[in-house]
């Protein structure tokens, strides 16, 4: 199953997901590993997009996957199995809501105004944050 769904095309499991495809075969509840990859046509689609190289296996090519949560707990298997190096996910999810946020924004003027704060004030404190401690989903929120 997991040789289908990470199949880069030539038959083989895709280079970088194979630390993926080991640990999902040694998971401990192999269940609970195939009830995720039932999920209606999500998880499996997400999986083939990454393996087939149609989506780049990097942090900016999962922010284009959705839903934005099974994206989020892919990134989370990606990054707990060194394919992806470490970032902080709530940053993650913080801009990609401020860009659905500032797409919304039609007010002549009101959309730049916004996107300057929100790059020199608002992002700026979050990305400084990271490097004291890990966000949280209080400190997004706030920063919503």
């Amino acid at each position: 199953m997991l040789e289908d769904l990470l199949n880069d095309g030539s038959g083989a499991i895709h280079t970088e997901l194979r630390p993926l495809a080991a640990a999902l075969a040694a998971a401990p509840k192999p269940d609970s590993v195939l009830s995720w990859f039932d999920q209606p046509g999500v998880v499996k689609a997400n999986l083939k997009l990454l393996a087939s190289g149609t989506v780049p296996i990097t942090h900016a090519g999962l922010s284009t996957l959705m839903p934005w949560r099974s994206a989020a707990y892919l990134r989370d298997l990606l990054m707990k199995c060194g394919v992806l190096p470490q970032i902080d996910r709530y940053l993650i999810q913080f801009e990609q809501w401020l860009d659905g946020f500032l797409e919304a924004q039609h007010a002549p003027g009101r959309r730049q105004v916004l996107e300057r704060f929100a790059a020199w004030e608002v992002l700026r404190q979050l990305r400084g944050s990271t490097g004291r401690r890990p966000l949280n989903h209080g400190m997004t929120e706030s920063a919503r």
